[in-house]
């Protein structure tokens, strides 16, 4: 082997050798794992989730006069997943060997030799843990452990690479949100059926088709990602929505900080005490981000007027998008996830926000993800469940857009 191919072998080797993930809003820790400086995340999986990244490509390749509109429907799906490169194993052998590791390719071919192979880190308000953190410990692929979408089936040392979803972004605010109002894939046993459904009566996946798994946003007064536990979205009532969404989105108002310690005791942030015994906040707090809490609770905000121009141009588009899909898409999603992804760097944001430096997608992203228990089902008609759960979160993003355009006093909480 001479030198220039060892050097080039061993760039490979350590590019593919897998690192934490920063970022991680979903997922067992650990389950989920970054190659390539980043850019592409690796992580366990059903060889189902593998077998439906590869149905869609294939379906989206099949034009005829009676599949031509699925195919549309496909393509149009395939803008919100992340792309994936196949199954872990086969992959990582081909980049060691490669004469060429840095073009990671864009294989769809799926390999499934098995590889060799819960409250999340609260951060620090003291401005010591800047890092990321995982905010919640459901399954990165549909089979979460916390609310029993069909959670607890073995992934048989299966992994797959994909898309990282949040590469690109300075300091991303990420949530999760879980779809569908049925927690079971049709293989389940009576009893799981029953005990799942049990579980969504309880939690709001079975009264409007979402739950609001997790979500971390970053805390620019403190230089912090503030992490909402899975607690919080387990325990909300649909009263309690507007305030998770407004919460995700950093868009706090007045007393929303006592308002989510009463859901669930410790959500919000606390600030340390100032000279006079009083909650003190930095100098340099950004402009537009109120108080909604008492001397010593706040929640991370960021200025009204740029969080309203991204639900405008963004996220509300992007839903409307993907309600149209899912109203024609013949397909089953158990445990599929909608992950909401924008910048919570503010001066960064200002910049995309105020200049034609950064696109909208750099700035906030709309994906769908978590596919281990998801089937196309032509002729069976769309998902129910994860249609209602793509409607109310649409609702709720407009409803949170129209409360931004009103004057404080004439909000309701």
């Amino acid at each position: 082997m001479t030198s220039s191919s060892s050097t080039t072998q061993q760039t490979a080797e350590k590019l593919i050798k897998p690192a934490a993930l920063a970022h991680q809003v979903a997922g067992h820790p650990g389950g989920v794992q970054t190659i390539y400086d980043g850019l592409y995340v690796v992580k366990d999986c059903l060889e189902r989730e593998l077998r439906f990244y590869e149905e869609v490509e294939q379906a989206t390749s099949v034009v005829g006069p009676d599949q031509e509109r699925r195919c549309q429907l496909l393509q149009r799906l395939r803008e919100f997943m992340p792309t994936s490169l196949g199954a872990w194993h086969g992959l990582a052998e081909r980049l060691a060997t490669s004469d060429n590791p840095s073009h990671l390719g864009t294989t769809t071919a799926i390999e499934t030799t098995p590889s060799e192979s819960e409250d999340p880190k609260q951060p620090s308000q003291d401005g010591q843990d800047s890092e990321p953190l995982s905010v919640k410990t459901d399954g990165a692929d549909g089979q979460n452990g916390d609310n029993g979408d069909t959670s607890k089936t073995s992934n048989n040392g299966h992994r797959i690479v994909l898309s990282n979803l949040t590469a690109g972004f300075a300091k991303p605010n990420v949530a999760d949100i879980k779809l569908g109002t049925q927690l079971w894939d049709e293989d389940a046993s009576e009893e799981k059926r029953k005990r799942m459904d049990l579980a969504a009566q309880s939690t709001t996946s079975g009264t409007h088709g979402i739950r609001l798994t997790g979500w971390q946003v970053y805390d620019n007064e403190t230089g912090t990602f503030h992490a909402v536990p899975k607690t919080f979205g387990k325990t909300i009532k649909s009263e309690h929505l507007p305030l998770g969404v407004r919460m995700l989105l950093a868009s706090p108002e007045t007393q929303d900080a006592e308002l989510a310690d009463l859901v669930v005791p410790g959500t919000s942030c606390r600030r340390s005490p100032g000279k006079d015994g009083q909650g003190e906040r930095d100098e340099n707090t950004p402009h537009g981000a109120q108080p909604t809490g008492s001397d010593d609770t706040y929640l991370p905000s960021l200025p009204r007027e740029l969080m309203h121009d991204l639900l405008k141009h963004r996220l509300i588009p992007a839903l409307e998008q993907l309600v149209g899909i899912f109203k024609e898409l013949e397909v089953r999603m158990r445990g599929a996830s909608v992950l909401i992804v924008y910048e919570g760097q503010l001066d960064r944001l200002r910049e995309g926000g105020g200049s034609k430096t950064l696109s909208v997608s750099a700035l906030a992203q709309v994906h769908l993800i978590d596919f281990g228990h998801a089937t196309l089902v032509p002729g069976q008609g769309p998902d129910e469940g994860v249609l209602l759960g793509l409607t109310t979160l649409l609702t709720l993003f407009q409803e949170q857009l129209d409360r931004m355009t009103l004057p404080s006093e004439s909000r309701t909480l």
